[in-house]
């Protein structure tokens, strides 16, 4: 992870037997599909990133932005939850971001980190846990025609779809696509192929119930790819 450090600070993300945030938000979507919940079990591992780090770029010294990606992986298992993120440039309004910033290629280093090189290319499943952005909302919104999201299963859509297209492109699908096209060398071609949109009860930051929206993007090997 050196390519990491002179921008970010690895933190504590929880002891071996934890449940990760993944396993306690959406405990019974990754019973569902035999996927580990807790730190250790079948490689399942944290991962807690701050930009917490000035730089110096072109002759110019940056303060740290705070920007974080926190998630959850096992590539023992193929998959990843993007769980808590927020980019530097998010989170400097803007202003600055280091050279090394994008969800995509943070969590695509810890990916490399912790797996094999038969491993890499076995990712099946990446998780946006509890999406907040207005834009993705919205675009999920508008594939359910206005009615509730539902709990798990959820409903699936199809990337062949009007509907499945356009979650992919949202702010939350559009970072699974860019790590699975930045990193063809070391993933494979390899594209989702459905996007699965479910919802969990939890509750708001006064404690008050409310409804979370998760995306789950299934990933596959592309047959015949045409680069």
């Amino acid at each position: 992870m050196d390519s990491l450090n002179p921008y970010w600070s690895s933190h504590s993300y929880g002891s071996q037997g934890d449940s990760t945030t993944t396993g306690t938000d959406i405990s019974e979507a990754l019973a569902s599909l035999s996927l580990p919940s807790t730190l250790g079990d079948r490689g399942l591992m944290g991962m807690n990133y701050v930009q917490d780090r000035e730089w110096t770029e072109d002759g110019k010294n940056y303060d740290a932005t705070y920007g974080y990606y926190i998630g959850s992986m096992s590539a023992t298992s193929g998959y990843i939850s993007a769980e808590n993120n927020a980019s530097p440039w998010e989170e400097s309004d803007k202003e600055r971001q280091p050279p090394l910033t994008k969800l995509s290629d943070v969590y695509f280093l810890r990916w490399q980190d912790i797996a094999s090189r038969k491993q890499l290319r076995n990712l099946k499943y990446f998780f946006r846990l509890h999406v907040i952005n207005t834009q993705s909302k919205a675009i999920a919104a508008q594939a359910f025609g206005g009615e509730p999201v539902p709990r798990w299963p959820g409903r699936s859509f199809d990337l062949s779809t009007d509907e499945g297209l356009a979650i992919l492109g949202t702010p939350n699908g559009a970072g699974v696509a860019w790590f699975l096209i930045n990193h063809k060398p070391e993933l494979g071609v390899r594209a989702p192929n459905k996007v699965t949109v479910f919802s969990t009860l939890a509750q708001d930051a006064y404690g008050q119930p409310e409804d979370w929206i998760h995306f789950l993007f299934y990933i596959a090997p592309v047959s015949n790819p045409s680069t």
